[in-house]
């Protein structure tokens, strides 16, 4: 019997990496830091443009800095929002290798299968 559907699994799926980026405390003071720097409006997330601009370090021009910013967005907006707020920045800054590790997988299946529903593999399977 199948419990959840493949939307279904791509909420959870957000909802664990969020967890797991909140859980990782490595550089979480550096992490806040730059988020807020970044978000120039301080409106509490960042824009393409925010992000685009702080490329330019980075980048020799405006067009090579826009195109890395997209394809950030692209991976990191997990809201579909068009901005990314401190959790999907956390998620996209994150090393993705620890941020999946089995130790953190494990420990967010473990809080959410207090029922026993859901199989560890089956969900692995997903990540």
């Amino acid at each position: 019997m199948r419990l959840f559907n493949e939307n279904s699994y791509s909420i959870i799926k957000r909802v664990v990496r969020i967890m797991i980026a909140h859980k990782c405390k490595r550089n979480s003071g550096q992490q806040k830091a730059l988020f807020l720097n970044l978000n120039t409006n301080q409106d509490g997330s960042i824009t393409i443009e925010e992000l685009a601009k702080a490329l330019l370090y980075f980048h020799p021009d405006h067009q090579s800095a826009s195109i890395e910013a997209k394809k950030i967005f692209t991976q990191s907006n997990l809201n579909k929002t068009g901005t990314l707020d401190y959790s999907e920045w956390l998620i996209s800054s994150a090393d993705q290798n620890e941020l999946l590790s089995h130790d953190n997988l494990k420990s967010v299946f473990d809080f959410f299968n207090k029922g026993g529903l859901v199989g560890y593999e089956e969900m692995i399977e997903k990540f």
